[in-house]
């Protein structure tokens, strides 16, 4: 975390002015602990999705009705689209916080 607050806070600017160290510091933890509630959002989104996705897979192979079934595949794809956009954005958030660096939100 230091080194974190060390790399970042002489780069802050608000209104074209350089803000004091503990702003900047205030600042920095106040964006991370976005990015932590934000990473939780989505993993919690993730295990909800695959909740769901398993659901439908179990429905489509216990037999459900061939009218059913385009339905429940529409909804197994838009399911697996919003997972892996999921996914993604848990990736950057990691990758992001990894790197030492802020992610906008």
């Amino acid at each position: 975390m230091e080194d974190y607050q060390a790399r970042y806070t002489g780069r802050l600017r608000l209104d074209r002015r350089v803000l004091p160290e503990s702003q900047a510091i205030r600042l920095l933890e106040g964006w991370l602990a976005e990015q932590e509630v934000e990473l939780e959002r989505l993993r919690v989104e993730v295990r909800t999705l695959r909740a769901e996705q398993a659901r439908v897979w179990a429905s489509r192979d216990a037999g459900a009705s061939s009218s059913a079934q385009p339905a429940g595949g529409d909804l197994a794809v838009r399911l697996q689209e919003a997972l892996d956009r999921a996914n993604e954005r848990i990736q950057e958030l990691e990758a992001e916080r990894q790197a030492g660096g802020v992610a906008t939100l």
